[in-house]
């Protein structure tokens, strides 16, 4: 768990951050919607691993335990503008991702304006976006998928 918060927080961000944007300034890590791919690729960390690159996505992995791990998709429109981020977490451990879950809902209330049951909208670097959250119901491949549309 402890290695899911500097995955999530890396690039700009801190434990217990004030809107997933850190500070209002992203939208999730150093990412701003519009940004180009090579902007994107400056802006990750080294705590994450670049495996696929095409011109519509960049996927990057982290593990975050010895089943559990994470991948952040970037989603990129033909004028290479970052237009949607895929944040999903796999885990070994239905609880794990039950517990994530309702720690990133609590956050997403606390930074967020909540417009349904799983979806918040909010704003960052003067661009309005939406955001969506739901758990995997799974119980052999439990996880959480978070999407941030512009």
């Amino acid at each position: 768990m402890v290695i899911f918060g500097g995955i999530f927080f890396a690039c700009g961000g801190n434990t217990k951050t004030k809107n997933i944007k850190s500070d209002g300034t992203h939208v999730f890590r150093n990412a701003d919607f519009g940004m180009s791919a090579a902007q994107i690729k400056r802006s990750e960390s080294d705590a994450v691993k670049l495996t696929e690159d095409t011109p519509e996505k960049l996927t990057f992995t982290a593990d975050m335990g010895e089943n559990d791990f994470t991948d952040i998709v970037y989603h990129f429109n033909g004028a290479d503008e970052l237009i949607e981020i895929e944040f999903n977490l796999y885990f070994d451990n239905a609880q794990n991702a039950q517990d994530i879950h309702a720690g990133l809902i609590s956050q997403f209330d606390d930074d967020y304006k909540r417009v349904s049951d799983n979806s918040w909208i909010g704003t960052a670097a003067g661009t309005d976006f939406q955001v969506f959250a739901r758990r995997s119901e799974s119980t052999t491949k439990p996880g959480l998928y978070v999407i941030w549309q512009e």
